[in-house]
């Protein structure tokens, strides 16, 4: 099992390095293989561990993606700093500019996993979804979910939904700070402007909604 893994990883990064290679300049690094389930379940113990990652990439499956499209996800920038998007702007990018290099899958996995230069993101997600992450927020990386609920939501009678306390409004880079907190706990940001709302979902309801 130790030669089969060692023989694995070797293969890995071989085939990593002639990617990097071939790729075109200000370009974004793709695999051209859709994955089969068995890659999918070797690739997850590569990736850093991650609720809303680990779900995103269960499946390659173009409808697959169609129904998380809506679903705000956050990556990271080689500057050092955080960005979100939707699904969908990121499928919209590729089906627009990449499709012929490779599948949306690797894609988006890349987008997920790896530090991505900040200016080729921010022609994706835009200027302000590319942010510092606010220091006293950042703090509370280490506190468990429910004094972060306690913190930071409202709850309402009979709707276990998770409603960002108003007052946490006043600028996008606490929104997406606050966001990013709840991110790494498996919830996914909600925005409804018709009423208006701003909540955490977990990522499995997240895409019924």
């Amino acid at each position: 099992m130790i030669r089969i893994f060692a023989a694995l990883w070797t293969l890995t990064i071989i085939c990593a390095c002639t990617n990097e290679s071939q790729r075109e300049p200000n370009s974004f690094k793709l695999n051209k293989e859709i994955p089969q389930k068995s890659q999918l379940e070797i690739g997850k113990k590569v990736v850093k561990k991650n609720i809303i990652n680990e779900f995103v990439l269960k499946d390659s499956n173009e409808v697959y993606f169609e129904r998380m499209s809506f679903i705000s996800i956050f990556g990271r920038t080689t500057e050092g700093k955080i960005f979100t998007g939707k699904i969908m702007w990121f499928k919209n990018y590729f089906d627009e500019n990449l499709s012929t290099k490779g599948s949306f899958y690797y894609f988006l996995e890349d987008i997920l996993i790896n530090p991505q230069e900040e200016k080729k993101i921010k022609k994706i997600v835009g200027e302000r979804e590319v942010f510092d992450i606010d220091d006293e927020i950042a703090k509370d990386s280490i506190l468990d979910f429910d004094t972060l609920v306690d913190k930071y939501i409202t709850l309402k009678p009979d709707d276990d939904d998770l409603y960002l306390r108003k007052k946490f409004w006043i600028s996008v880079n606490t929104k997406y700070s606050i966001a990013y907190l709840f991110y790494l706990k498996g919830y996914v940001l909600m925005e409804y402007d018709y009423e208006p709302l701003i909540l955490f979902l977990p990522v499995e309801k997240a895409i019924l909604n």
